[in-house]
């Protein structure tokens, strides 16, 4: 069979190819999501859910002191009312329906980013490619069973994205409305999503204003009434999602920006083999988180697609502007919020999940750095040299996403401590950065000590909240065991995830230990 009868082949099969892959993906998800710890912001993010749903139904103003009010809550809402539809009553069936709703958020998100490259790449394996580059990525992909804020900002923020592409090639009123309604969402997400409205303004005011792409025939009095009609939407629908925002709207809309880009917390974080403030995080914090919790097939194939867009862009910005507008949208993507965090410093907690949410950004210019290899191969060579450099990189491709998937894998449930290469050897990364700063490992360690210790009362001392933040989804039966107490005399066993802690315990008898990658991130110490 021939080169090209193989790739008629698989186009006349496309749509079987991408059921399949979204089958299998939504089916791996639905077997592990069970697999998972639980999350420090899980238990926050419910009782935030909870007095927002009682002061909707109820009218009870105890959402209006909560500190974390001015989080968006629009998800968690969503899952305390699905709590009640379901009649959801255990702890443990709770964190399991919680889990399961984080990863289909996720889940949208790589079926719109798949969307989203299809529609920018105007081919369905580009967009396909960039989905399995979603979902290959360790640690967004543990990430997206229990991180309850990150994650739907995400896969939100990508849906925005999506709608504003198309919004911008077409003023439609679906298409309005559609984009109105993902920022609103994603406003009520986080405020800060507040970015994709402002992306909105530059660009309608470029192309209107400037005359840049502003098509002959439709008038300017057309394109500003659209918009209006969006600002209109928009705002009208941000207050119908949030509900502090039902009294005073602007006022504590600001209040809600003012507090997000400065949250008042204190406490430290280990970072290059220093404890720093999370208030106050060094200007390269996130590049290097970045840099060294990625796959480096796709930094490298992101640096190659960033020099490729941005040589064309300095050789001729309005030729650019006109056939390459979409890249200018997903640099400001990926480099307004870093330079924002880097001018102003805002308080970013553990590694670089607040981040998360310009990571497709990323992928987007690896997908261009797959297109550009491409094109400088199609024009260098011909024949058989020609398509064994195509072969060449597609195989290093497939190998690096292979080696990728291999580890998430045999690292499973732990996908979130993967570190490339750049973060050095295994030994020496608990020493520079974080590892299980959630305490995930947690529930692996308290099941261990529930299956070998059979005394009806067991007293465990846990180095931080992530042992008692665990206990909920835990067997009914091994929670009336469980005791856990503060003084480490009075234990049965220790326990601890080495957070802020790199090196053992001075204790002696280590009962169980987990370790992922040749990294200890989590002890049991028998007492």
């Amino acid at each position: 069979m021939t080169k090209y009868k193989i790739i008629s082949l698989i186009d006349n099969n496309r749509r079987v190819i991408v059921l399949l892959f979204f089958a299998v993906y939504l089916l791996i998800g639905i077997k592990v999501f069970t697999d998972y710890g639980v999350s420090w912001d899980e238990k926050f993010q419910r009782t935030l859910g909870k007095e927002t749903y009682s002061y909707i139904v109820k009218g009870n103003k105890e959402l209006l002191k909560n500190r974390d009010r001015h989080y968006g809550s629009i998800f968690e809402v969503t899952l305390i009312a699905t709590e009640k539809i379901l009649h959801l009553q255990d702890s443990r069936d709770i964190c399991f329906a919680r889990h399961l709703a984080n990863f289909l958020i996720f889940y949208l998100g790589v079926f719109f980013f798949y969307r989203l490259c299809k529609y920018h790449f105007g081919d369905w394996k580009a967009g396909l490619l960039g989905a399995l580059f979603l979902v290959l990525s360790p640690r967004l992909f543990a990430h997206s069973f229990y991180n309850p804020k990150d994650i739907p900002f995400l896969a939100m923020f990508i849906i925005s994205i999506y709608t504003l592409l198309r919004y911008l090639d077409k003023r439609t009123l679906g298409r309005i409305f559609f984009h109105a309604l993902a920022c609103a969402l994603l406003i009520d997400l986080r405020v800060i999503g507040v970015i994709v409205p402002f992306f909105t303004v530059i660009f309608v005011f470029s192309e209107s204003i400037g005359k840049i792409l502003l098509p002959p025939d439709k008038k300017q009095a057309n394109v500003f009434l659209s918009f209006a009609l969006y600002a209109g939407l928009l705002v009208l629908l941000t207050i119908l999602f949030w509900p502090i925002l039902w009294q005073n709207p602007l006022s504590n809309f600001m209040a809600s920006l003012k507090l997000m880009t400065k949250f008042p917390v204190a406490g430290k974080i280990l970072y290059l083999g220093n404890y720093i403030e999370i208030n106050h995080p060094p200007w390269h914090y996130t590049p290097v988180w970045i840099a060294v919790s990625t796959p480096l097939v796709y930094l490298v194939l992101f640096l190659i697609g960033l020099a490729a867009v941005i040589k064309n862009m300095i050789f001729s910005f309005r030729e650019f502007y006109r056939r390459h507008r979409d890249y200018l949208i997903f640099l400001l993507w990926l480099f307004f919020p870093m330079t924002t965090a880097i001018i102003y410093r805002p308080t970013l907690y553990n590694s670089w999940r607040h981040m998360f949410f310009i990571y497709p950004a990323v992928l987007l210019f690896a997908l261009k750095g797959v297109t550009a290899l491409r094109e400088f191969i199609k024009i260098r060579f011909t024949g058989g040299t020609k398509c064994t450099f195509d072969i060449a990189i597609a195989a290093l491709i497939t190998i690096n996403l292979a080696e990728t998937a291999w580890f998430m894998a045999v690292a499973h449930p732990y996908q979130d401590i993967y570190f490339n290469a750049l973060a050095g050897k295994p030994q020496n990364i608990k020493n520079n950065f974080e590892v299980d700063y959630w305490g995930l490992s947690y529930r692996q360690g308290l099941e261990y000590i529930m299956q070998t210790d059979k005394r009806n009362i067991i007293k465990i001392c846990a180095a931080n909240y992530g042992g008692k933040w665990n206990y909920p989804i835990l067997l009914p039966e091994d929670r009336q065991r469980i005791r856990f107490v503060d003084k480490i005399d009075e234990a049965d066993y220790f326990i601890s995830n080495y957070s802020l802690r790199e090196k053992d315990y001075p204790l002696k008898n280590e009962y169980y230990s987990l370790t992922v990658n040749g990294l200890k991130i989590m002890s049991v110490y028998r007492l």
